[in-house]
């Protein structure tokens, strides 16, 4: 759904009811006549953890504010040459930075050296060594003579790391592990490239960059820019490869990783793309990172800005400690990305791409000042995965994505609220949390509904023109939507970016007649109920539905005190009032709602009202009285959450159009949607006594889908099929997605339990490398061995 804009409407004027869009005008109908059932238990569905959220248990975290070191230089270039001692997992170079003085007079300079030895300090071109003082996380140089603002100096420095803590990592360094690869990688966000290279390690600096990187021949570099060159000594079998990046870029951004991959590269337009997974997945690039020049495309067109860094690098990388990481040009992976065609049934790394591509504008052309300001590089880039998934996917599964992220954010909010934009961290990385992710994307979405498509997009655009390669806080965001909307958005800012927590509404409505006039009218009250000493009052702009009969009125409306009352004209009777339709705001509604109510919810148009419908039926615990309606959802919503969401609170339920859903919706040709085939499966736990369901589950057990395959072997040995260790054994060996059989396998010979089964579980105990089934199978066969010598022990004497 593209934005737009509905006619102001007065709060007080009349206004023509619309017809009702109903989803489907027969669920209004079938579900006044629902069968009975049984309120089901909701584990493991995607959406088992979702409960009531409003609570006055969390906390607001305090700390001491957290400063920057002001920037006395500012680096301009920064050359390495860097090699590796994988035995010792060992760093050594030498690295030359280029300065420029920013302040008026000093002889100083202080270098981020975390766990870095320095062997030699001097200027470049000079054989006197400069000294300095190292402690734990800085070096300080005596440059030997003062400089002033604008002096340059080239400075050159020989280091070791021995090892390195954090930043640089070795993955199975000595090749004694034949379950993972031999890697090395970086992660250098927020300040942990200074624990393998000396440098400036603070956002707001940029610099060009170099790396001469020399690793085995047999190995693969990917860095920052573009490979210049690539020399190779045949006497030691070491390649140096030379990397570089002609644009500015923050030195946590630096980044490079060394291994064995199988990799493509492409031109498209003026970008070179370069795609490299493990040899394994070599055949499923085009799976694994499918719509990387479609999304290349799309923010090009929507920014109005060509991609700034020339080429475009993805690597997916062996027990990488972040899902993806956005360095300069060059996005590192997870593992997991890598799949092959059977995990591409159920996998899709679209949102994980999307992310870490806008990066490169937001975040990387124009980053962060501070840390404190971290959510500015990640609330962009949440948000434009749903604003991609939206126009490119479809409309429901951008609702779904964005819903996804509000619950992400609620569910923190449980524990704790902060403001977004927020200094008081310990240390930069606590500020990775779903405050800085999921909450501040949800924000800058409400901006976008509240300034409108036109506006949203041309301060956007004008937000990379005017700070491209410069550093950014939240207020010059701000500076740029207010000249673009022409207005002050101070308290839109305000509350939601320097304020913790989030509105919580009470809604009520009540039908009446306007006094003097004797028309009939409907009341609305809306009334802020958050905890208001530790939260501010939030003003909002949002929308109501007002239904009656089978029609309804959409409004707007202001909310800005504490309780809000407005009255609405109405031809009928109104049955219904619905807050924020589209699911724009970032509050928690609170309404007592009836039987019609959540049947007019339920075919609502808009899935957000839908799947609140949904969550409403199963909090008060009305699923047989809505079995048929709650049915049909499962068969045919648009919106792959609403499917999941209606066969969860279905699960358990014993009635036959139930069964047929169960045995009709778990093939990928039916659902696309891995978790409505798993909820589809899971309703057929209730059947396991029909000779049809055994069946399907035998079918299920070999399907394609290694997450359908497996959920189907744990519920047929849940079962206790005769045949169960036969079905269930032969999945022990070969290859799954994350190990996904084995996992299973384990689950189904645990529920086993017999003799034949735990010699199963004795070789996945013995799986080389430490893998969680193995464990879990050395667990379950300690405590039958314990069972057994409690058994065998006289009993104590009395």
């Amino acid at each position: 759904m593209k934005f737009i804009t509905l006619p102001e409407t007065a709060v007080n004027a009349p206004k023509p009811f619309s017809v009702l869009l109903l989803f489907f005008i027969p669920l209004f109908w079938v579900g006044c006549s629902a069968a009975g059932g049984l309120f089901p238990s909701s584990a493991g569905s995607a959406d088992s953890s979702e409960e009531e959220i409003l609570t006055e248990s969390w906390i607001i975290p305090e700390g001491e504010p957290q400063f920057l070191r002001p920037r006395t230089w500012n680096l301009m270039h920064q050359s390495a040459w860097l090699g590796f001692d994988f035995e010792n997992r060992a760093v050594t170079g030498k690295t030359e930075l280029h300065f420029e003085k920013l302040q008026a007079r000093g002889r100083e300079l202080i270098l981020d050296t975390k766990t870095t030895t320095l062997h030699r300090v001097s200027i470049s071109g000079s054989e006197q060594q400069l000294s300095f003082v190292q402690d734990s996380a800085f070096v300080n140089i005596d440059l030997n003579h003062d400089f002033t603002r604008g002096d340059t100096l080239s400075l050159l420095v020989e280091f070791s790391s021995f090892p390195p803590k954090r930043g640089l990592y070795f993955i199975d360094p000595d090749g004694n592990d034949p379950t993972r690869p031999t890697q090395i990688w970086t992660l250098g966000q927020p300040e942990d490239n200074s624990f393998w290279l000396p440098t400036i390690d603070h956002p707001a600096e940029r610099a060009t960059s170099e790396f001469w990187i020399t690793v085995p021949d047999s190995m693969t570099t990917i860095s920052n820019g573009f490979l210049i060159s690539a020399v190779t000594d045949p006497e030691s079998g070491l390649r140096t490869d030379y990397w570089r990046m002609d644009q500015p870029h923050a030195p946590y951004l630096f980044a490079l990783a060394a291994g064995v991959f199988a990799s493509t590269e492409k031109w498209e337009g003026d970008i070179l793309y370069s795609y490299h997974t493990e040899p394994r997945y070599a055949a499923y690039k085009d799976l694994i990172y499918a719509r990387t020049e479609d999304i290349m495309a799309y923010f090009e067109e929507r920014f109005d800005y060509p991609y700034p860094w020339g080429a475009y690098a993805q690597v997916s990388v062996r027990d990488f400690i972040a899902r993806g990481m956005e360095n300069t040009g060059a996005t590192f992976l997870y593992h997991l990305a890598q799949y092959d065609e059977r995990g591409a049934l159920d996998r899709d790394n679209t949102d994980l791409i999307v992310h870490e591509l806008v990066h490169q504008w937001f975040g990387n052309l124009v980053t962060t000042r501070d840390w404190a300001n971290l959510p500015f590089n990640e609330g962009f880039a949440n948000y434009f995965e749903i604003l991609y998934k939206r126009d490119r996917m479809g409309y429901e599964t951008g609702v779904d994505h964005s819903f996804r992220h509000k619950q992400d954010y609620f569910e923190e909010a449980r524990m704790y609220r902060r403001p977004v934009i927020w200094n008081q961290y310990r240390e930069p990385e606590d500020m990775y949390d779903r405050h800085t992710y999921a909450k501040a994307g949800q924000v800058l979405g409400m901006l976008h509904e509240l300034v409108g498509d036109d506006v949203w997009w041309a301060s956007v655009r004008s937000l990379l023109r005017t700070h491209a390669f410069s550093a950014v806080d939240m207020r010059d965001v701000q500076a740029v939507f207010e000249t673009e909307y022409g207005e002050s958005l101070a308290w839109f800012f305000d509350q939601w970016f320097y304020e913790p927590g989030h509105p919580e509404l009470g809604i009520s409505f009540e039908n009446g007649r306007n006094p003097e006039t004797g028309e009939a009218e409907v009341r609305i009250t809306l009334k802020q109920t958050q905890d208001l000493t530790r939260q501010p009052l939030f003003r909002m702009k949002a929308q109501l539905d007002i239904i009656a009969g089978l029609g309804f009125e959409r409004v707007d409306v202001e909310l800005f005190e504490e309780e809000h009352t407005f009255y609405f004209k109405a031809p009928e009777r109104v049955v219904d009032v619905i807050f924020d339709p589209y699911g724009y705001q970032l509050a928690e509604v609170q309404q007592e709602l009836g039987a019609l109510q959540l049947r007019v919810r339920l075919a609502h148009m808009e899935p957000a009202v839908r799947y609140g419908a949904l969550k409403m039926i199963g909090q008060q615990e009305m699923v047989s009285q809505f079995s048929e309606d709650l049915n049909f959802i499962a068969r045919n919503d648009r919106s792959h959450r609403n499917r999941a969401k209606a066969m969860q609170l279905l699960r358990g339920t014993e009635s036959l159009y139930v069964l047929q859903t169960g045995l009709q919706h778990w093939q990928h040709g039916r659902q696309p949607d891995v978790e409505v085939r798993l909820g589809a499966l899971r309703l057929l736990e209730s059947f396991t006594q029909n000779e049809r369901v055994q069946q399907t589950l035998r079918e299920a057990i070999a399907d394609s889908s290694y997450f359908v395959s497996t959920e189907a072997m744990r519920i047929y040995a849940a079962a206790g099929y005769d045949d169960a260790f036969d079905r269930i054994a032969p999945y022990l060996n070969g290859y799954s997605w994350n190990y996904l059989h084995q996992e299973a396998v384990t689950d189904a010979m645990i529920a086993l339990g017999t003799d034949q089964a735990a010699e199963v579980l004795a070789q996945l105990a013995a799986w080389p490398g430490d893998k969680t089934f193995s464990r879990r199978a050395a667990d379950w066969l300690s405590e039958q061995e314990e069972k057994a010598r409690r058994q065998t022990e006289p009993a104590p004497v009395e």
